[in-house]
């Protein structure tokens, strides 16, 4: 499959590919898109994460009534 996206990266037929590349410049080059996709794949989950801590909360500085609106709850207080 790897032969068929190269080609028409490059705009040509695979016919064409095969018959300008060796094999094992062609197993490079797939290997350099997969490395490649595999990083993009890394940078999309890590500004996923990024985009959800944005919104995290820091429990430890946060008062109860902000603590109970989080959670939805009553926090007991003590005395």
């Amino acid at each position: 499959m790897a032969v068929y996206g190269l080609a028409l990266k490059l705009g040509m037929t695979v016919e064409q590919l095969t018959q300008n590349m060796t094999w094992h410049e062609l197993r490079g080059w797939s290997a350099y898109f997969e490395a490649a996709a595999d990083d993009e794949r890394r940078r999309k989950g890590k500004a996923a994460i990024d985009e959800d801590q944005s919104d995290a909360v820091d429990l430890g500085s946060a008062s109860k009534e902000e603590i109970a609106a989080i959670f939805g709850a009553k926090i007991a207080t003590r005395h």
